[in-house]
Protein backbone atom coordinates (compact mmCIF):
# COMPACT_ATOMS: atom_id res chain seq x y z
CA UNK A 1 0.00 0.00 0.00
CA UNK A 2 1.20 3.79 -0.64
CA UNK A 3 2.34 5.51 2.06
CA UNK A 4 2.90 9.33 3.06
CA UNK A 5 4.97 10.49 5.95
CA UNK A 6 4.51 13.02 8.69
CA UNK A 7 6.57 15.51 10.70
CA UNK A 8 8.55 12.87 12.97
CA UNK A 9 9.16 10.85 9.73
CA UNK A 10 6.89 8.29 10.35
CA UNK A 11 4.83 5.89 7.84
CA UNK A 12 1.21 6.64 7.82
CA UNK A 13 -1.19 4.60 5.82
CA UNK A 14 -4.58 5.51 3.66
CA UNK A 15 -6.34 5.47 7.36
CA UNK A 16 -4.19 8.28 8.83
CA UNK A 17 -2.98 5.74 11.54
CA UNK A 18 1.00 5.21 12.16
CA UNK A 19 2.22 1.69 10.37
CA UNK A 20 3.43 0.05 13.58
CA UNK A 21 5.55 -3.60 12.44
CA UNK A 22 5.79 -5.46 16.47
CA UNK A 23 4.49 -2.70 17.91
CA UNK A 24 6.71 -0.31 16.74
CA UNK A 25 6.20 2.72 14.18
CA UNK A 26 8.53 2.47 11.15
CA UNK A 27 10.57 5.88 11.13
CA UNK A 28 12.79 7.20 7.98
CA UNK A 29 15.97 7.92 10.33
CA UNK A 30 16.73 12.01 9.31
CA UNK A 31 13.90 12.28 6.85
CA UNK A 32 12.15 15.77 6.38
CA UNK A 33 8.43 15.67 5.96
CA UNK A 34 6.61 17.52 2.84
CA UNK A 35 6.33 20.75 4.30
CA UNK A 36 9.57 20.75 6.37
CA UNK A 37 11.37 20.53 2.41
CA UNK A 38 8.81 22.66 1.28
CA UNK A 39 10.04 25.60 3.27
CA UNK A 40 13.92 24.66 3.24
CA UNK A 41 12.91 25.12 -0.59
CA UNK A 42 11.06 28.54 0.09
CA UNK A 43 14.00 29.93 2.45
CA UNK A 44 17.07 29.02 -0.19
CA UNK A 45 14.93 30.23 -3.20
CA UNK A 46 13.44 33.87 -1.76
CA UNK A 47 16.12 35.57 -3.23
CA UNK A 48 15.96 33.82 -6.40
CA UNK A 49 12.41 34.81 -7.09
CA UNK A 50 13.14 38.58 -5.89
CA UNK A 51 15.73 38.42 -9.08
CA UNK A 52 13.13 36.51 -11.16
CA UNK A 53 10.72 39.49 -10.21
CA UNK A 54 12.73 41.90 -11.00
CA UNK A 55 14.07 40.63 -14.31
CA UNK A 56 10.65 40.59 -15.15
CA UNK A 57 9.68 44.11 -14.28
CA UNK A 58 12.92 45.47 -15.84
CA UNK A 59 11.69 43.34 -19.13
CA UNK A 60 8.11 44.73 -18.76
CA UNK A 61 9.64 48.17 -18.70
CA UNK A 62 11.65 47.84 -21.78
CA UNK A 63 9.26 46.06 -23.94
CA UNK A 64 6.89 49.08 -23.56
CA UNK A 65 9.71 51.55 -25.15
CA UNK A 66 8.41 52.38 -28.42
CA UNK A 67 11.88 53.59 -29.36
CA UNK A 68 14.56 51.13 -28.11
CA UNK A 69 18.40 51.54 -28.98
CA UNK A 70 20.81 48.72 -30.60
CA UNK A 71 22.12 48.56 -26.56
CA UNK A 72 18.42 48.44 -25.19
CA UNK A 73 17.20 45.63 -27.68
CA UNK A 74 20.77 43.77 -26.74
CA UNK A 75 20.48 44.15 -22.82
CA UNK A 76 16.47 43.19 -23.67
CA UNK A 77 17.70 40.10 -25.13
CA UNK A 78 20.20 39.73 -22.71
CA UNK A 79 17.52 40.11 -19.92
CA UNK A 80 15.16 37.80 -21.36
CA UNK A 81 17.57 35.12 -21.42
CA UNK A 82 19.04 35.68 -17.66
CA UNK A 83 15.14 35.26 -17.50
CA UNK A 84 14.96 31.82 -18.39
CA UNK A 85 17.42 30.58 -16.92
CA UNK A 86 16.84 31.66 -13.41
CA UNK A 87 13.08 30.02 -13.98
CA UNK A 88 14.68 26.93 -15.28
CA UNK A 89 16.74 26.65 -12.33
CA UNK A 90 13.84 27.47 -9.92
CA UNK A 91 12.14 24.75 -11.83
CA UNK A 92 14.54 22.15 -11.10
CA UNK A 93 15.10 23.08 -7.49
CA UNK A 94 11.38 22.29 -7.03
CA UNK A 95 11.70 19.42 -8.92
CA UNK A 96 14.20 18.14 -7.21
CA UNK A 97 12.74 19.13 -3.54
CA UNK A 98 9.73 17.03 -4.56
CA UNK A 99 12.06 13.91 -5.67
CA UNK A 100 13.75 14.02 -2.24
CA UNK A 101 10.89 13.94 -0.44
CA UNK A 102 9.68 10.97 -3.08
CA UNK A 103 12.63 9.03 -2.56
CA UNK A 104 12.71 9.09 1.28
CA UNK A 105 9.00 7.82 1.03
CA UNK A 106 10.20 5.13 -1.27
CA UNK A 107 13.04 4.19 1.14
CA UNK A 108 10.43 4.11 3.87
CA UNK A 109 7.77 1.75 1.82
CA UNK A 110 10.81 -0.75 0.69
CA UNK A 111 12.46 -1.14 4.38
CA UNK A 112 8.55 -1.27 5.81
CA UNK A 113 8.16 -4.30 3.54
CA UNK A 114 11.29 -5.73 4.33
CA UNK A 115 10.48 -5.90 7.87
CA UNK A 116 6.92 -6.98 7.32
CA UNK A 117 8.23 -9.82 5.43
CA UNK A 118 11.17 -11.09 8.21
CA UNK A 119 8.47 -10.30 10.91
CA UNK A 120 6.32 -12.75 9.59
CA UNK A 121 8.41 -14.82 8.42
CA UNK A 122 9.50 -15.86 12.04
CA UNK A 123 6.13 -15.24 13.15
CA UNK A 124 4.97 -18.61 11.00
CA UNK A 125 8.09 -20.10 11.90
CA UNK A 126 7.84 -19.50 15.85
CA UNK A 127 4.36 -21.22 15.10
CA UNK A 128 5.08 -24.29 12.87
CA UNK A 129 8.10 -25.07 15.87
CA UNK A 130 4.63 -24.27 18.39
CA UNK A 131 1.90 -26.67 16.64
CA UNK A 132 4.75 -29.26 15.58
CA UNK A 133 5.75 -29.82 19.57
CA UNK A 134 1.70 -29.99 20.86
CA UNK A 135 1.44 -32.58 17.71
CA UNK A 136 4.28 -34.46 18.89
CA UNK A 137 3.03 -34.24 22.61
CA UNK A 138 -0.51 -35.36 21.57
CA UNK A 139 0.45 -38.17 18.83
CA UNK A 140 2.86 -39.50 21.91
CA UNK A 141 3.66 -43.35 21.13
CA UNK A 142 0.64 -43.77 19.10
CA UNK A 143 2.52 -43.50 15.85
CA UNK A 144 5.87 -44.84 14.51
CA UNK A 145 7.46 -41.91 13.29
CA UNK A 146 4.68 -39.07 14.25
CA UNK A 147 7.49 -35.95 13.67
CA UNK A 148 8.14 -37.75 9.98
CA UNK A 149 4.45 -38.93 8.94
CA UNK A 150 2.13 -36.93 10.96
CA UNK A 151 3.25 -33.78 11.53
CA UNK A 152 4.03 -32.42 8.04
CA UNK A 153 0.56 -33.25 7.13
CA UNK A 154 -0.96 -31.69 9.84
CA UNK A 155 0.65 -28.56 9.88
CA UNK A 156 -0.41 -28.33 6.25
CA UNK A 157 -4.10 -28.36 7.23
CA UNK A 158 -3.29 -26.60 10.30
CA UNK A 159 -5.04 -23.28 10.64
CA UNK A 160 -4.99 -20.38 13.73
CA UNK A 161 -7.32 -17.97 14.82
CA UNK A 162 -7.26 -15.41 17.23
CA UNK A 163 -9.68 -15.75 20.36
CA UNK A 164 -11.53 -12.84 20.80
CA UNK A 165 -13.89 -11.59 23.82
CA UNK A 166 -17.51 -10.26 24.24
CA UNK A 167 -16.69 -6.92 22.90
CA UNK A 168 -14.96 -8.60 19.41
CA UNK A 169 -10.92 -7.47 21.11
CA UNK A 170 -8.16 -9.71 20.78
CA UNK A 171 -7.96 -11.73 24.00
CA UNK A 172 -4.28 -12.53 22.87
CA UNK A 173 -4.85 -16.11 22.87
CA UNK A 174 -5.44 -18.45 19.80
CA UNK A 175 -7.44 -21.56 18.56
CA UNK A 176 -5.54 -23.98 16.63
CA UNK A 177 -7.47 -26.73 14.39
CA UNK A 178 -6.36 -28.92 11.93
CA UNK A 179 -9.03 -29.15 8.26
CA UNK A 180 -9.87 -32.66 8.00
CA UNK A 181 -11.47 -34.95 5.52
CA UNK A 182 -13.82 -37.83 6.43
CA UNK A 183 -16.22 -40.42 5.82
CA UNK A 184 -19.52 -38.65 7.85
CA UNK A 185 -22.75 -40.84 7.50
CA UNK A 186 -21.58 -42.72 4.36
CA UNK A 187 -19.95 -39.38 3.13
CA UNK A 188 -17.30 -37.50 3.10
CA UNK A 189 -16.81 -34.54 4.84
CA UNK A 190 -14.16 -31.42 6.07
CA UNK A 191 -14.23 -29.68 9.37
CA UNK A 192 -11.83 -27.99 11.32
CA UNK A 193 -10.80 -30.46 14.16
CA UNK A 194 -9.01 -30.51 17.97
CA UNK A 195 -5.63 -31.94 17.54
CA UNK A 196 -6.91 -34.60 19.50
CA UNK A 197 -9.61 -35.30 17.01
CA UNK A 198 -7.29 -34.30 13.92
CA UNK A 199 -4.75 -37.15 14.99
CA UNK A 200 -7.53 -39.97 15.31
CA UNK A 201 -8.78 -39.02 11.97
CA UNK A 202 -5.30 -39.54 10.47
CA UNK A 203 -4.77 -42.86 12.68
CA UNK A 204 -7.84 -44.16 11.19
CA UNK A 205 -7.23 -43.48 7.28
CA UNK A 206 -3.19 -44.34 7.68
CA UNK A 207 -2.74 -47.57 10.30
CA UNK A 208 0.18 -48.56 8.89
CA UNK A 209 1.69 -45.88 10.59
CA UNK A 210 0.10 -46.67 13.74
CA UNK A 211 2.65 -47.73 16.51
CA UNK A 212 1.78 -52.02 16.14
CA UNK A 213 0.13 -52.03 19.49
CA UNK A 214 -2.07 -49.70 18.38
CA UNK A 215 -3.57 -51.07 15.26
CA UNK A 216 -7.28 -52.39 15.10
CA UNK A 217 -7.61 -52.78 11.57
CA UNK A 218 -8.23 -50.32 9.07
CA UNK A 219 -12.42 -49.29 9.28
CA UNK A 220 -15.05 -48.33 12.15
CA UNK A 221 -13.28 -45.66 13.73
CA UNK A 222 -15.27 -42.67 15.03
CA UNK A 223 -15.38 -40.38 12.43
CA UNK A 224 -16.99 -43.22 10.02
CA UNK A 225 -19.94 -44.22 11.86
CA UNK A 226 -23.46 -42.59 11.40
CA UNK A 227 -23.49 -39.96 13.71
CA UNK A 228 -19.98 -39.68 15.72
CA UNK A 229 -18.94 -36.89 14.74
CA UNK A 230 -18.60 -33.79 17.72
CA UNK A 231 -18.54 -30.17 16.83
CA UNK A 232 -14.99 -29.23 16.66
CA UNK A 233 -13.55 -27.51 18.90
CA UNK A 234 -9.55 -26.38 19.36
CA UNK A 235 -6.68 -26.20 21.35
CA UNK A 236 -6.43 -22.65 23.02
CA UNK A 237 -3.28 -21.43 24.93
CA UNK A 238 -1.25 -18.21 24.96
CA UNK A 239 -0.13 -16.59 22.40
CA UNK A 240 3.73 -16.51 21.25
CA UNK A 241 3.64 -14.20 18.58
CA UNK A 242 7.12 -12.62 17.94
Amino acid sequence: MPYTMNAEGQLVGDDGAVVEINGEAVTVTGAKSQAEMDAAFAKSNKAHKAKLDGLTATIKTLSEQVEKSADTEKLLADLQTEKMVLESKLGQAEAHAASEVATQLDTANKKASENQAAYEAERDARVKDQVRNVVLGAAGARFNKPALDVVPHLLSVHTREPIKDETGKATGEFSDTFKMTFDKEGKPVTEDLSIDKALKVWGEQNPHHLAPSKRRGTGGGEYSQSGASDKPDGLVYPSMEP
